[in-house]
């Protein structure tokens, strides 16, 4: 796959551009990634998106443009809730049945420049995780498998950084470093470099550059600070990092962790793969603080004459005890209801190939003062006017 060049400006360039893009889709078709590097992979991809920009360029084509304008305006959309869009990101990387972690990290150097950590003990990036996130919409999740199934959130990053940087392991070994695909995504000079580095003439590079998402070309990350390098050590999975360097970013970032630090319901109450939660933030003031989450969870049983609801007994945090009740809904309810909709809703037709079961799930306090006000969840918990019909 390493061996095709970027067409240069005149010759059988369609060809060789059809060859590039043709073998990286067939060898990502194949799953044949455990016996290539990553960075390999990621520079091949790299490779067979330009060739097709350059084409599509002088074809008088502007779907890359249209891409590029699409994924500004999403990444706008989440601005309130990206730390939330990122947890559920981290909390789907773990399988059902298992107790993951997760760890937010803040760290403020100046009211200009700082970076946020989130790191997941999941499942490392696989290539399918690798092309969700380059293309817009699109997920490695199947609607029901996990909280998020629209390939969205992650582009909420954007209100945070334009440099977003993944580091991930591809093995469960735990190693001093992440040895998975680590990369982040080409800004438009580096775009410009490569194309010319390739022979393409500056007028076609300069506007290819311009208008290809970055998102579509990743750039392989080789160096690995010791922060990063720790969550590796530490047994993590996977750690996004997202560089702070505007005023709005940093005051952002620190809205959003405070608030996570100081929410009135439990975080993890719903969160059933996720035993602990670590929170930690560092300032230039000396203004630290680490708050530690996290969350037990036993089952009492089946609610009798009731088919598919049971009982479980869920800890979350010091003397926090509820009364957990979860009811499956019958799968035929939720399509028909989906059916009804897609008409009003176009979206959500790929929820008509949910894959996992559907429930519902309430919780009441079992200690005095567990709950001073009920809230709706959609796993994690809406905003404070989101209140449920019970104290629960």
């Amino acid at each position: 796959r390493g061996g095709h060049r970027l067409a240069p400006e005149h010759g059988s360039t369609r060809s060789e551009m059809s060859r590039a893009v043709t073998a990286a889709q067939a060898t990502a078709a194949a799953g044949d990634h455990a016996q290539t590097r990553p960075a390999d992979e990621l520079r091949a991809q790299a490779r067979a998106v330009l060739n097709h920009a350059v084409a599509a360029h002088r074809d008088g084509l502007r779907v890359y443009e249209s891409l590029r304008n699409l994924s500004e305006v999403v990444g706008t959309e989440y601005g309130d809730r990206v730390l939330y869009e990122l947890i559920q990101n981290a909390h789907d990387a773990h399988p059902a049945g298992v107790l993951g972690r997760i760890a937010v990290r803040l760290a403020v150097r100046s009211k200009t420049d700082g970076a946020l950590y989130i790191a997941n003990g999941g499942n490392g990036f696989r290539w399918k995780d690798v092309d969700a996130i380059q293309n817009l919409a699109t997920t490695a999740k199947e609607v029901g498998e996990g909280i998020g199934n629209k390939g969205l959130g992650f582009r909420s990053i954007e209100a945070l950084t334009d440099d977003v940087r993944i580091f991930s392991r591809r093995t469960a070994t735990t190693s001093a470093e992440f040895d998975g695909y680590c990369f982040r995504f080409a800004g438009v000079a580096e775009v410009e470099n490569l194309l010319r580095a390739e022979g393409i003439d500056a007028d076609t590079s300069r506007d290819v550059a311009a208008t290809v998402p970055r998102y579509l070309v990743p750039m392989p990350l080789a160096e690995q600070s010791p922060t990063v390098t720790r969550y590796a050590e530490l047994g993590y999975a996977t750690v996004i990092v997202a560089p702070l360097r505007t005023p709005e970013s940093v005051a952002l970032a620190q809205r959003q962790v405070q608030a996570l630090a100081d929410l009135e319901v439990p975080l993890l109450l719903f969160l059933n793969r996720i035993a602990e939660f670590r929170i930690d933030v560092e300032t230039p003031e000396g203004e630290n603080y680490a708050r530690r989450l996290s969350r037990r969870q036993r089952p009492i049983g089946d609610v009798p004459g009731i088919k598919g609801c049971r009982i479980s007994e869920v800890h979350v945090g010091r003397n926090r005890r509820f009364l957990v009740v979860q009811r499956d809904v019958p799968k035929a309810r939720v399509l028909e209801a989906v059916s009804q909709t897609v008409p009003k809703a176009p979206q959500i037709k790929r929820w008509l190939d949910w894959q996992g079961q559907p429930t519902v799930s309430a919780a009441v306090g079992l200690s005095a003062g567990t709950i001073t006000s009920g809230r709706l969840y959609t796993f994690l918990p809406m905003g404070d006017a989101a209140a449920s019909p019970l104290l629960g």
